[in-house]
């Protein structure tokens, strides 16, 4: 998800709060700082969120590096094999030796990344991030945080600090588990007597500032980024084969009746080129779901746009707590659908 940050993009992320924040919503912020906070030794939420990020963020710049390069060694060694054989010529020396080099270079980065599960980890170190975000706005609507019970409130941020240190063991078969699960309809309970007449309209507003408007804004803009990936390469996809279709036709029109065999065999070289060159445009494609994942980021803001209109009606704490609920929910069923669908994604071939 996308970065936010009032004051200092630089600094602050969406999960943490700098003086403007507190000054315009001073209860709400130090309420959320102070269950977040570091207990003992142990790092605190953005703290933990911080390093997840900047993991996943890492691992996913190296597995767009590694796979942009398999992809384009493996095309390069294709291509010139395939000289060889629409030219009608043996292999060069030199040519022999970029064939090589470029096929062992590609599989070499294959397997590192493979062995080094490259993919696997980019994804936990995500997916981590992402439960820390949405257990940091789960406080925003639990009910006993927000009470005047004192023993109500212990038993909020044992819970939370309990739900935080799951988070932060979690492996390969626990993300696995979650993504093929599915979220209970357990909507929050209305407001106790013990929450006293408290205004919710300030935990309203930080949280369409702070969460919805900012999600938003990310997934209307991933929306049209993905949907512009995904025409360049149907474009070039379906380009590719109905050119590369016509200049084997066009090698063979010119093999037969006019007898210039080296052009009609730059034509079948060309021709038969250009699928492999589609085949690379489906590996990154398929490697980064272009199609699917601006599907996914369109209805996930549409759903997001009609939480925020509910959000604007809600007039009564009951309401609003139940609207930030249904969006969370959004954003969890969101980060759940993409995880399945990059779980089976292949980074490679």
């Amino acid at each position: 998800m996308g970065r936010f940050a009032a004051e200092a993009p630089e600094v602050l992320t969406e999960l943490e709060d700098g003086p403007v924040e507190f000054d315009r919503w001073p209860e709400v912020c130090t309420v959320l700082d102070r269950v977040t906070a570091p207990l003992g030794q142990g790092p605190s939420l953005v703290e933990a969120f911080r390093a997840a990020d900047g993991e996943a963020v890492r691992r996913q710049r190296r597995r767009a590096a590694l796979s942009g390069a398999s992809t384009v060694l493996g095309t390069v060694a294709l291509g010139v094999a395939l000289g060889h054989v629409a030219l009608g010529s043996g292999p060069a020396p030199t040519a022999a030796l970029v064939e090589g080099a470029c096929a062992g270079a590609a599989l070499l980065i294959v397997l590192t990344g493979w062995w080094g599960g490259l993919h696997e980890h980019w994804l936990l170190a995500r997916h981590r991030a992402e439960r820390l975000r949405l257990l940091r706005w789960g406080l925003l609507v639990e009910p006993r945080l927000w009470s005047t019970a004192a023993d109500g409130i212990e038993r909020a941020e044992r819970e939370f600090r309990e739900s935080f240190a799951r988070v932060r063991r979690l492996g390969p078969l626990q993300m696995g588990d979650w993504a093929s699960g599915s979220w209970q309809f357990l909507p929050p309970a209305p407001p106790g007597a013990d929450e006293g007449d408290r205004d919710w309209s300030d935990v309203a507003a930080y949280y369409r500032t702070r969460r919805l408007e900012p999600q938003l804004a990310y997934f209307r803009e991933a929306a049209r980024r993905g949907e512009r990936w995904g025409q360049l390469a149907e474009i070039f996809i379906l380009g590719a084969f109905f050119v590369g279709v016509g200049l084997e036709l066009a090698a063979v029109v010119v093999g037969w009746w006019s007898g210039h065999e080296a052009v009609a065999r730059w034509l079948l070289f060309f021709g038969l080129l250009l699928p492999i060159l589609a085949a690379a445009a489906r590996i990154v494609r398929s490697a980064f779901e272009f199609g699917r994942n601006e599907d996914r980021c369109r209805a996930t803001a549409a759903s997001l746009e009609r939480c925020q209109g509910r959000l604007d009606a809600a007039s009564d704490g009951a309401s609003i707590r139940l609207s930030l609920w249904a969006s969370e929910r959004v954003l969890e069923a969101e980060h759940r659908e993409w995880l399945r669908l990059m779980l089976k994604a292949a980074w490679f071939g």
